[in-house]
């Protein structure tokens, strides 16, 4: 069995295989808890200075995100599960609104589904070419051919 898990608010979303009838999880109410740790370990002065030393490297941001997930696990009694037994959370119990309060990469998730339809009228919006140079979606486009199809995809790695 394959899942769909967003194992942080950073680094996106990833396909894990889920351990077999899923033997060895934690239940509900040790998987809140552990949730409960990683957010507060998270959130410490000393995690936090490890984030920001780690800047834009996103490979160690999220090496740190799993080292801290494997310390929850391991305080808990579930090492030999790991990074998982977190990540999995929202897949094994959809709709609990404990490990939706729980999870940091839920609590602390600021992205919100957009307003914008297929077919909508795309607004204007800055942006920068890989050279630096500033232009807009707009001028971009149109620079390229009004009569082409446009296709945005968004996202975010903060």
């Amino acid at each position: 069995m394959r899942m769909l898990i967003v194992p942080n608010g950073r680094c996106g979303f990833g396909l894990v295989d889920a351990p077999e009838n899923l033997v060895g999880m934690p239940d509900r109410d040790a998987t809140v808890k552990m949730l409960q740790r990683e957010c507060e370990l998270r959130t410490s002065a000393e995690i936090s200075d490890k984030f920001d030393s780690l800047g834009d490297d996103y490979p160690a941001v999220h090496r740190l995100h799993e080292d801290i997930q494997r310390q929850v696990c391991k305080e808990f009694g579930f090492g030999s599960v790991g990074p998982i037994a977190i990540q999995s959370a929202r897949a094994r119990f959809p709709d609990d609104m404990g490990i939706v309060e729980s999870a940091f990469y839920l609590k602390y998730n600021r992205a919100r589904q957009g307003a914008l339809c297929v077919g909508d009228k795309v607004p204007d919006v800055p942006l920068l070419e890989l050279s630096g140079k500033p232009t807009s979606l707009l001028s971009y486009h149109s620079a390229r051919g009004v009569d082409r199809p446009l296709v945005v995809i968004a996202g975010s790695t903060t």
